[in-house]
């Protein structure tokens, strides 16, 4: 049976080392047994990774921030706009956001509702999964205005 593999640790004759700097080595006379040796590379191996901030390094994925007001291209954030010359021009509304660290997406199709609906039923999606609504641009640039709470976070530029 194959063992199992432990990111930054490696098996030896007579113990585990921890392959990060300054390396350890965890004896299994020392620690009383192959499963105590183990854990405690474990624990020094979380250890060290908090201490210095890098504990995504256990998942295997950069855990990105927040998209940037900026990069809004609806003025809502968590509300897209996307289109796809494969199937029609119309284009859709799409509310994003995640819920228990994974991605959710419900689109609303502008050729079914129209525009001013599909946007707000993105809207009513986005708010119903992660509460008020951030608008980053002015309201009159919004195909209409959402009838859900929302923040005004626009600041005009000079």
């Amino acid at each position: 049976m194959p063992r199992k593999k432990y990111k930054y640790i490696s098996r030896h004759a007579d113990g585990y080392q921890l392959r990060l700097e300054p390396t350890a080595f965890f004896a299994f006379g020392v620690h009383g047994g192959i499963g105590k040796a183990l854990d405690a590379a474990i624990r020094e191996r979380y250890i060290r990774l908090a201490e210095s901030g890098e504990l995504y390094a256990l998942k295997g994925k950069i855990q990105r921030p927040m998209r940037r007001l900026k990069n809004s291209q609806t003025g809502v954030i968590g509300v897209e706009f996307s289109t796809d010359w494969r199937y029609d021009d119309w284009g859709k509304f799409r509310a994003v956001g995640m819920i228990n660290g994974q991605g959710q997406t419900r689109s609303f199709a502008i050729r079914k509702w129209g525009k001013r609906a599909a946007f707000r039923k993105a809207c009513n999606a986005r708010y119903a999964r992660m509460g008020p609504l951030q608008i980053v641009c002015q309201l009159a640039e919004l195909p209409c205005v959402p009838c859900v709470p929302y923040e005004l976070n626009w600041k005009p530029t000079e």
